[in-house]
């Protein structure tokens, strides 16, 4: 990975990292209200952000040779 891409990927996951810890406290401040429903939906939407930013850094990782494709 050229040293451009590594910053700009690092830029992307510290900006990434900070909008995450800001939903995971809201999540926290949900449960501390009882509010289940809410704190539930958080960490659905987190679930899937997750999934998406591992599977962004999969495909990079394959597209450098860096890992199988084993689809």
């Amino acid at each position: 990975m050229s040293p451009a891409k590594k910053a700009q990927m690092l830029a992307a996951f510290e900006k990434f990292a900070a909008r995450i810890s800001g939903e995971y406290q809201k999540a926290l401040d949900a449960l501390r209200e009882d509010d289940y429903v809410t704190a539930h939906r958080i960490l659905s939407e987190l679930a899937q952000s997750h999934a998406k930013t591992s599977l962004s850094l999969r495909n990079q990782l394959v597209k450098d040779g860096l890992l199988e494709n084993n689809a």
